[in-house]
């Protein structure tokens, strides 16, 4: 039980790392758009800053997949 309490808070610390990194990426992000129509197409879904980070997150495995992923479509 002593051991398996250990990795748990290893964990723990490692997720609040990964967390405080997240916020401090997201006071980085910035998205200014001036056209009036992708303005209200970004309300519409409502894309986030946190929406950004998690795109800038998966763009590494999205590109390296993405011809198998045309080829089903």
């Amino acid at each position: 039980m002593g051991f398996l309490s250990f990795i748990k808070d290893k964990k723990s610390a490692s997720n609040e790392a990964a967390i405080e990194k997240d916020q401090e990426l997201i006071q980085q992000i910035a998205l200014t758009v001036d056209e009036p129509s992708l303005q209200k197409q970004i309300k519409m879904v409502g894309l986030t800053k946190n929406d950004l980070l998690l795109s800038s997150k998966l763009k590494p495995y999205i590109e390296d997949n993405i011809q198998n992923t045309q080829s089903i479509f």
